[in-house]
């Protein structure tokens, strides 16, 4: 929905003016076939951001090599992701 997107790109724009290197993949596909394009791609991590993470303004953290994913606010994921680089 708009929200939903709203906040993903609002995450989006933050990524990027620290620095990161960001795509988006709009919504309309499973997560499997999401998960499956950044895995071809090496994408060593994945932010998703669902009707849930968007009311409460927090963001699903996959990590692509380990499959660990948890819940993050932007302060942690910039935190997480910055520490495996």
């Amino acid at each position: 929905d708009k929200t939903t997107e709203k906040h993903a790109i609002d995450l989006l724009n933050r990524l990027r003016t620290k620095g990161f290197i960001t795509e988006f993949y709009p919504y309309g596909p499973r997560a499997k076939k999401i998960l499956t394009y950044a895995h071809k791609r090496q994408i060593p991590w994945v932010a998703m951001i669902g009707e849930k993470e968007a009311s409460n303004h927090g963001i699903s953290l996959k990590d692509m090599q380990t499959g660990q994913q948890k819940l993050c606010t932007f302060a942690s994921l910039v935190q997480a992701v910055s520490v495996k680089q």
